[in-house]
C-alpha cells in the first residue's frame, strides 16, 4: 500500500492515499510520497518543516549552591507520608539515615529541581526544609549501601556531580 506523509496545520499524518485525499483538500502540503521508501523516522521528516517544530528550551545556566556550614548524621524513625491514590516508594522503610545540614544560604524549594546531597557517589534526594537555613536529607537502605566512611558530603544538582559544592564534611556512619 502506498503511504503519504502529510503536514496539515502542524500535524504529521501518515495515511493511505484515499484517506489522505480528504486531508490534502484542507490546503495541506504533501511532504513525502514514495512506495519504495516509506518514512519510518518521523522526527527526520519534521526537520524540513521549521514552522511546526517546537522551540528549544533555553539552557539554564548552572546555579551556585550554598556551602554546608554544619552536618549532623543520625538514624531516625521514618513513616512514609500517606498518599490517597498511590503508594510511596518509601512505604517499606521504618527508619532512615538523616543528614541534618545547615547551609550558608537558602534553597529555593519552589523550583522544579532541588539539590541533592552527594555522599561519595550516592545522590540522596529526599529533602525536607526545617527552616532558618536548615534542611534534612533522608537516605534509605539502598542508598546507604553505596556509602563508605570518609566519603565527601556535598550539595549538588541531580545528575551533575561534577558541579558539586564540596565541603569539609565527610560521612561517618552513626
Amino acid at each position: 500500500m502506498k503511504r503519504l506523509l502529510v503536514r496539515a496545520v502542524g500535524v504529521v499524518l501518515v495515511a493511505a492515499p484515499s484517506t489522505a485525499a480528504a486531508v490534502i483538500s484542507l490546503d495541506a502540503a504533501v511532504v513525502a510520497s514514495s512506495p519504495q521508501s516509506p518514512v519510518t523516522n518521523y522526527d527526520d521528516a519534521m526537520t524540513c518543516d521549521r514552522g511546526s517544530q517546537e522551540p528549544r528550551a533555553p539552557s539554564v545556566p548552572p546555579r551556585n549552591l550554598p556551602s554546608i556550614v554544619d552536618l549532623e548524621i543520625k538514624r531516625v524513625p521514618f513513616r512514609a507520608p500517606p498518599h490517597r491514590f498511590v503508594e510511596s516508594r518509601y512505604a517499606d522503610y521504618d527508619e532512615a539515615l538523616e543528614f541534618a545540614v545547615e547551609i550558608e544560604g537558602e534553597i529555593d524549594m519552589e523550583r522544579a529541581v532541588t539539590p541533592v546531597l552527594l555522599v561519595g557517589d550516592v545522590e540522596v534526594s529526599y529533602l525536607e526544609a526545617l527552616g532558618n537555613r536548615r534542611y534534612r536529607f533522608l537516605a534509605f537502605p539502598p542508598e546507604e549501601k553505596g556509602m563508605e566512611e570518609g566519603d565527601t558530603v556535598a550539595l549538588a544538582w541531580p545528575g551533575e556531580p561534577q558541579q558539586a559544592r564540596r565541603s569539609k564534611h565527610s560521612y561517618s556512619p552513626p
